[in-house]
């Protein structure tokens, strides 16, 4: 549980070195897409052939050059820069690493999907996908995260822009779906065979994402009480990163109990907004003890339930009956899932309908909706409520029309069935 693995900071030529060589790779990996891209697209003629080349590495460069300037003290031709360093987060690390395996997975199983020439095709066309899925995933969660804390930033509009804040899952997923669903359309390619082949990557990379959240301790649930042996503690301030240095950024879940006015019963983990004899003041707890409360880990309820999820997915294509099966059901069971898990979470950060109501300004019936109650439903609730209904749909029509669909491959195959 680091929130911050190490800190790069620049002021010693062999961190500076290591600034540089990230800055490199990332630059050569995004080169590497787009000629990936370039020679899916071979057909193109003259220079449009090398258009993707062209756009990933602009991209990639911009990027490039923006962190050697906000990381480093001064850049060659820049200048002095901003010099602010780099945090490498534990969350960071392992939602790159669920990317990544998302990715590579998800381009296999497309090999699976289309057979021979077309397989490989594919497998390409599924790895110049995931540049877009990065933009829409990304855009999307940041856009639901600041509609969810939209009375924030009412406050103070420009810190929309901030590095500062986080990201939404669902909005991610809704971002993600509109960018595959454009290049599907762009690429021929049938959207719901694709969506088959996304889910089951989508589950594992939210596998390896939510030990993401373990590790920055945001998402974590309700505070439980100090006997429970499920119960964990966040660390607080003086945590320190694997250099044995202060990571300077605290957990999300001591940061949200450090602010908490409410009560709390040690004991029992009951959770009053009014002072009950033998309660302590939440703030005061976590601050005199440098960490959290004793919270659900609801982060590793849902990292389980996803990987259960993607082993469910991944053995219904020896089954499916058509194609969009595998989507709907992934809609109806996360649904379920998250539905489930956010009855034990915890954060105040997110939305909620205490939250919504206030910021209807209806301050008095926000008040007989208290924070702990479990009737206070969450923005992902409602959301869960939506999905669940889309994916029952696809499956009742794909149900409906399977007679017209021709059986999609079932296992790995290197040729086509003679």
């Amino acid at each position: 549980m680091l929130p911050v693995l190490y800190r790069l900071s620049g002021d010693t030529p062999t961190t500076t070195l290591v600034v540089y060589v990230l800055a490199l790779l990332l630059f050569l990996y995004a080169v590497w897409t787009g000629l990936k891209a370039a020679d899916v697209k071979n057909r193109a003629k003259g220079a449009a052939r090398y258009w993707p080349v062209v756009r990933n590495g602009a991209i990639g460069l911009g990027i490039a050059v923006f962190g050697l300037w906000y990381i480093l003290p001064e850049v060659p031709l820049l200048g002095k820069a901003k010099g602010a360093g780099l945090p490498i987060p534990g969350y960071g690390v392992l939602v790159a690493t669920a990317f990544i395996a998302a990715a590579l997975f998800s381009s296999q199983l497309a090999g699976w999907e289309w057979l021979g020439e077309e397989g490989k095709k594919r497998k390409a066309q599924i790895l110049d996908l995931m540049f877009y899925i990065f933009i829409g995933a990304i855009v999307g969660a940041r856009l639901l995260y600041i509609l969810v804390n939209l009375s924030e930033y009412a406050k103070n509009p420009l810190s929309i822009f901030s590095l500062q804040g986080g990201l939404v899952f669902y909005g991610g997923l809704m971002g993600a779906c509109v960018a595959a669903f454009y290049f599907a359309k762009k690429h021929d390619i049938p959207f719901l065979r694709l969506a088959d082949i996304g889910m089951p990557a989508v589950s594992l990379g939210q596998c390896l994402g939510r030990l993401g959240c373990f590790s920055a301790a945001c998402c974590h649930g309700r505070i439980v009480g100090e006997d429970a042996p499920w119960g964990v503690h966040f660390p607080g301030e003086h945590v320190k990163d694997l250099a044995g240095n202060l990571g300077q950024i605290p957990s999300a879940a001591f940061s949200t109990h450090a602010h908490d006015t409410r009560w709390v019963e040690l004991a029992t983990g009951k959770v009053s907004a009014v002072f009950e004899p033998g309660m302590v003041r939440i703030s005061e707890w976590a601050l005199q003890n440098d960490q959290s409360l004793a919270v659900h880990p609801t982060q590793l309820y849902e990292a389980a339930g996803q990987l259960v999820l993607f082993l469910l997915l991944l053995s219904m294509r020896s089954w499916r009956k058509f194609h969009g099966q595998i989507f709907g059901l992934w809609l109806v069971c996360y649904a379920l899932l998250r539905s489930t898990v956010e009855l034990f979470r915890g954060d105040l950060e997110r939305g909620t309908l205490h939250h919504f109501l206030r910021w209807m300004n209806l301050p008095g019936v926000a008040a007989k909706i208290p924070l702990e109650a479990w009737y206070n439903v969450s923005t992902s609730q409602v959301i869960s409520l939506g999905m669940a209904a889309l994916g029952a749909w696809v499956l009742a029509q794909g149900w409906k029309n399977r007679a017209t669909q021709l059986p999609p491959p079932a296992l790995p195959q290197s040729a086509p069935a003679s």
